[in-house]
């Protein structure tokens, strides 16, 4: 960090600063200088002795520019980078001398070593391969370490490899160059040519197996030993220049004529080659030379001339060069030569046979070809300055060939500089490609070798027992003509590497699994990224066409299946070559590398960066944080550190989430990363304090952030392409480790690395849970407190809560709630589906949480009344009674039967249907009184509790009128039939509508069942005839059928009180309704609304009825057997004592009047003999009353009298 000098700072002597110079932006080495701390900037630049000009200084990426360079004094424990720079115009002439110095270097090397130029024509190629090389410099790459370029691997149709292949005089073509260990049928050095000894040809034979020195093995012609040849020899050569071929030490030329020679043809001639010292010619008879007497059968010698004469080509005279005379009398063969030293020159010569042909009667062989001409030049055969390895043989081929030897083969390996592990030795056999990729840069085929400080030897060291802990290798002959870069990257590629060439140094990079992190790459140092994905459709393997050194280096095939596939399943092929590489076992770990580097690095990442590029490499390893694909939540920068506790404060605002755990890594200025945890939170921050323990980062340090484990990932880097003022566009790769586990197992699936993007979707909340409570209970309904878990994708905004009713299809949409609870309200009893999903901040949904709840409070029948009693006290009954505590019990419902025993609660009725609390008063009967507990949903204890009383009343009563409906119920019938001298509901329909009777699983629910409600009207009205106080009370007889009962399953029809089975209580009703009127019924009356009818007392004139049947569920209706109603009045007594009645009479009122008045009982007090009383006008009303004496004259007098009747007439 800078210090700043408005804060003091003691620094100690001993406390250093760490200065990393380089001295060349176009090396990569890099000084480490420590100076003391305090120092400024100026200082340090002068501490390492450099001139203050066109230096880049920088602290922990930032950049200070020389006008503070006086200012700044660094504190202990920074890093400060100082990097030269070119001046103005530097680059565009560096770029030119580069491209200047490539081509005037390189292209030569591969005009002059690969194509075998020289001169006017080198460097004409020179010049076009120059041209080649940028353009081939701008290729792109698809793999890090890729195989080698289908286009740069041999064409040429010299196979000298190729198993079957022959021996071919390819003139001006291209020395073959072995690498590793071959098989080889090597190209003629020079051209064959025969030589006669008696009359036996020898063929003598020059062949270049290539650079040498090579170790030469396992000589065969064809598939035959060449021990199991006779009159052969030959010679081995591995550096020709030591050791010159003794048999064949000078060019020959040889032409196959094969021209017979006859009287009749004449001269027959030909032309040696150029410039030869020594002329030969061959003549052969194959048949033999004889003659065959006629006469006597004998076999005699005979004769032929052939006449031989040459001439230099340039003169017209010609010369005698010999005569053969062939004379034999034997059928076997017969072969001459003539040779003749001549002063160097080309020449013509001509043969003729100089004997006439035989004409006469005896037979003849007389048949002579001209065979061969040869010219011979006195010189060394080859002349070329580099070692070759040759192969040099004479082989009898009479009897042995069948013409010229064309399939000589062997086994070459080069002797060449090798790494032994500690030291370069130079002539070793070896497969090893670190060997050989040396071997091109500074090997007998390389025209331009380099010297050792232009090869990363270092790298080539640690490659080689990289690929000898791997077993690679490399072994191939090479004829084609291939550039040396080319060449590299072939042989890089058989170790799975790839050509570098940094600070001027030919090297390799290759895939190093735990190589260092070499630079940090965010959205904070870079710029522009972008990324290609290549969409390919993988093949299920890879056909792979190798020489096999396993079966004698002939052509083979192996096919290398991908994860999943074998030779029963896989269809999809594609075609790939491994250059170099004989192994069959190594064919397949290579074909598994490629098809792991398919799945795994089809991506590639392109990203703008300035100076902090120069640290890296192709193939070096690098950290990257960016938004664009989600590495990492987040990047920023070190704004301040605080310490006990430890934490930070960056300059950007970062998102955490409850319940997760993120990392934050920061770059430190010398390049190492520092890693702290923090636990998460929900929020935005820019202040964090870390959960562990750990070093600290400074001020101005880029910062990674994510989750712990993804706040970056590791890629490699594909390429540099350098732009001006020292930025670069980098190109990278996914590390992808997993590539190096291909050839040993299955090929891990690809790992991106990303901060996992929620799958909103695939998140739903979790952990319902529900209470249930009463909502209200006019109508019953229930309130229901959901809540539940927050989804795993993260804090949610809101959330949607949607229900219904089960078996319903349109959801109910409850209000949003931010919170993870809420309550639904007004609900029926029943099972309802629920489903709940999050909406994110990003307006993202999450998946439906799905669950059911139940609404029971009211669904459950109230628990029996317990405990119920009654006390009597004249004409009132208290009734007690015990109840289970139960939040949906609403009252009780209170029923009397005049039964004393058998009464039920179908049979009795209704007294008192709404009792709150534990007591009631009541009227005091005879009979049973029944009580049933009544939740606020209808439903009805199961059991009736019940208890008789036998005691009388002081009052009783006396039934005026009665109306009984059953059992013809003849009535005003609404949704109610008659049937069997009971009332039921109806059917919703007519079952004899169904179209199709067999289409229905059942007939009765098929129309909908019953209906919910039906009336039944009395036939006749009450009239008492004035308006009376009377008690009213109902006596129904009813129960609950069940008309869904499969009544088939039953195993006793007998043994059951209803065929369809007897419904609860709580599934119907039967309510007495009662309407009164104090009009006269037969009139215009007013009638009340009609009520629900339980005994009591009622004071009007006239009263109507009517029988409500309900039913809660379709297959259930009430039936009704019993239903009538009785009017009752109560017994009236009125007494009065001591009553003066006067002589003109006394008249008595009823108030009020009785209903029916039953009689009079009068006692007088004062009576004399003869007296008596007289009453008149005797009505329900009231009497009059007098007293008279035996003479019939009125008297006064007093008396007592009781009145007895019934009614009130209000």
């Amino acid at each position: 960090m800078l210090t700043v000098r408005d804060a003091a700072q003691i620094i100690a002597p001993e406390e250093r600063v760490d200065v990393y110079v380089r001295r060349s932006p176009l090396r990569q080495e890099r000084e480490h200088i420590e100076v003391p701390a305090g120092l400024s900037i100026e200082e340090i630049v002068a501490c390492c002795g450099l001139e203050p000009v066109r230096l880049h200084v920088s602290i922990a990426g930032h950049v200070i520019e020389q006008r503070n360079w006086a200012r700044v004094r660094v504190k202990p424990g920074v890093s400060v980078v100082i990097v030269k720079v070119p001046g103005k115009g530097a680059l565009r002439a560096i770029a030119g001398l580069v491209v200047a110095l490539f081509a005037a270097v390189v292209a030569p090397w591969i005009a002059g070593t690969l194509l075998g130029l020289t001169g006017a024509a080198a460097s004409f190629a020179t010049g076009l391969i120059g041209m080649g090389i940028s353009l081939v410099g701008t290729m792109i790459i698809n793999a890090l370490f890729p195989v080698a370029k289908p286009d740069s691997l041999p064409k040429t149709t010299t196979l000298y490899s190729i198993g079957g292949a022959q021996n071919q005089a390819a003139q001006y073509g291209a020395i073959p160059e072995i690498f590793g260990t071959h098989r080889i049928s090597p190209p003629y050095a020079a051209g064959a040519y025969t030589e006669l000894v008696g009359d036996d040809q020898y063929l003598r034979m020059l062949f270049v197996v290539g650079y040498g020195p090579i170790a030469v093995s396992d000589l065969k012609i064809g598939e035959t030993a060449i021990s199991k040849f006779e009159d052969v020899a030959y010679e081995i050569l591995e550096d020709h220049t030591v050791t010159p071929p003794t048999l064949y030490t000078k060019p020959v030329y040889q032409e196959d004529v094969s021209v017979v020679l006859d009287a009749e043809t004449g001269w027959v001639q030909r032309t040696t080659a150029d410039d030869v010292d020594e002329v030969s010619v061959d003549v052969s008879a194959p048949s033999g030379i004889y003659r065959y007497k006629s006469s006597n059968g004998n076999r005699v010698n005979y004769t032929v001339t052939i006449e031989v004469q040459y001439k230099l080509s340039s003169n017209s005279s010609w010369l005698s060069f010999g005569t053969f005379d062939l004379t034999a009398n034997s059928p076997q063969a017969i072969r001459r030569t003539l040779k003749k030293n001549v002063a160097r020159g080309k020449y013509d010569v001509r043969l003729s046979k100089s004997s006439p042909d035989y004409s006469g009667k005896d037979t003849v062989s007389e048949t002579v070809y001209w065979t061969a001409v040869r010219g011979r030049r006195n010189e060394p055969v080859i002349s070329f300055p580099k070692p070759l390895t040759l192969i040099a043989m004479r082989i009898r081929a009479t009897g042995q060939l069948n013409g010229t030897v064309n399939t000589l083969n062997c086994i070459a390996s080069p002797k060449i500089r090798a790494w032994n592990g500690t030291t370069w030795s130079s002539g070793q056999v070896t497969r090893n490609p670190a060997d050989h990729f040396r071997q091109i840069l500074q090997g007998n085929a390389n025209a331009r070798p380099v010297d050792g400080t232009s090869i990363d030897l270092v790298s080539l060291q640690d490659w080689h027992a990289y690929c000898e802990t791997n077993g690679f290798t490399f072994d191939l002959v090479a004829s084609d003509q291939k550039s040396v870069y080319d060449r590299l990257s072939e042989i890089a590629a058989a170790g799975r590497a790839a050509v570098s060439f940094r600070d001027g140094r030919w090297g390799v990079v290759w895939d190093i699994a735990d190589s260092p992190i070499v630079q940090h790459f965010s959205p904070r140092n870079s710029a522009n990224f972008s990324s290609v994905r290549a969409y390919a459709d993988l093949p299920h393997g890879f056909r792979v066409k190798f020489i096999n050194r396993d079966n004698s280096y002939l052509n083979d095939e192996r096919v290398v299946y991908d994860d999943g596939y074998t030779e029963a399943n896989a269809t999809k092929f594609e075609g790939i070559d491994f250059s170099g590489v004989t192994d069959p076992d190594l064919i397949w770990k290579h074909g598994r590398y490629h098809i792991a580097q398919l799945r795994l690095q089809r991506e590639t990442y392109s990203l703008d960066t300035d100076f902090e590029h120069l640290v890296c490499t192709r193939g070096d390893r690098v950290r990257v944080n960016h938004d664009v694909v989600l590495w990492g939540a987040g990047a920023a920068r070190v704004r301040s550190v605080t310490a006990s506790p430890d934490g930070v404060v960056v300059d950007d605002l970062l998102t955490m989430q409850a319940g997760k755990t993120y990392s934050m890594r920061f770059r430190a200025a010398d390049g190492s990363s520092i890693i702290r945890t923090i636990t998460g939170v929900d929020g935005e921050f820019t202040s964090f304090q870390f959960s562990d323990t750990g070093d600290l980062p400074a001020p101005g340090d880029l910062a990674m952030f994510g989750e712990n484990g993804l706040e970056s990932v590791v890629l490699r880097v594909k390429s540099i392409m350098a732009r001006q003022d020292l930025s670069a566009r980098l190109e990278l790769v996914d590390d992808a480790p997993g590539i190096m586990q291909a050839d040993t197992g299955e090929i891990p699936p690809f790992q991106t690395g990303i901060t996992p993007i929620p799958d909103y979707r695939a998140s739903a909340p979790t952990a319902l849970s529900y209470v249930e409570t009463i909502w209200t209970t006019a109508p019953a309904t229930s309130a229901i407190d959901l809540s539940w878990q927050a989804p795993d994708a993260g804090a949610a905004a809101s959330y949607i809560v949607q229900y219904r009713a089960n078996g319903e299809t349109q959801w109910i949409t409850a209000s949003s709630v931010s919170s993870p609870a809420i309550r639904l309200i007004d609900l029926a009893t029943g099972v309802y589906d629920v489903r709940i999903r999050a909406v994110f901040a990003t307006g993202e949904l999450s998946g439906f949480l799905t669950s059911t709840f139940t609404c029971s409070i009211f669904a459950s029948n109230p628990a029996d009344v317990q405990d119920f009693r009654i006390a009597i006290s004249g004409d009132v009954a208290m009734l007690q009674w015990t109840l289970e505590i139960d939040q949906a019990l609403s009252h009780c419902e209170i029923r009397f039967s005049p039964a004393v025993a058998g009464a039920t609660w179908q049979t009795a009725s209704q007294l008192r249907t709404n009792v709150i609390g534990s007591q009631a008063q009541v009227q005091a009967m005879v009979g049973t009184y029944l009580i049933k507990a009544v939740n606020y949903a209808g439903l009805m204890s199961v059991n009736a509790a019940l208890i008789v009383s036998t005691v009388n009343p002081l009052t009783a009563f006396n039934a005026v009128e009665a109306l009984e409906e059953d059992p013809s119920f003849a009535g005003t019938k609404t949704n109610v039939f008659v049937a069997g001298g009971a009332l039921r509901l109806d059917t919703g329909a007519d079952i004899f509508e169904l179209v199709d009777w067999f289409s229905v699983a059942d007939f009765f629910l098929s129309i909908g069942g019953f209906v919910s409600e039906g009336i039944y009207d009395f036939a006749d009205i009450v009239d008492l005839g004035a308006v009376y106080t009377s008690r009213v009370s109902a006596n129904v007889s009813a129960f609950g059928e069940l008309a869904s009962l499969d009544l088939f399953t039953r195993t006793d029809w007998y043994g059951v009180p209803e065929y369809f089975g007897i419904a609860s209580d709580s599934l119907w009703n039967v309510r007495v309704e009662v309407s009164s009127t104090d009009d006269n019924p037969s009139g215009s009356p007013t009638w009340s609304d009609w009520a629900e009818l339980t005994t009591a007392d009622v004071s009007a004139r006239a009263y109507r009825f009517r029988a409500k049947l309900l039913s809660m569920q379709a297959d259930v209706t009430p039936v009704v057997e019993t239903l009538a109603v009785t009017v009752d009045m109560p017994d009236r007594v009125i007494a009065e004592n001591d009553l003066l009645v006067s002589t003109s009479g006394r008249t008595i009122s009823f108030s009020p009047a009785y209903y029916v008045l039953s009689g009079i009982s009068i006692a007088a007090q004062d009576m004399q003999t003869g007296d008596y009383s007289e009453i008149t006008a005797k009505t329900a009303s009231g009497f009059t009353i007098r007293f008279k004496n035996a003479a019939g004259t009125p008297v006064a007098r007093t008396f007592d009298y009781v009145a007895k009747g019934y009614g009130y007439v209000q």
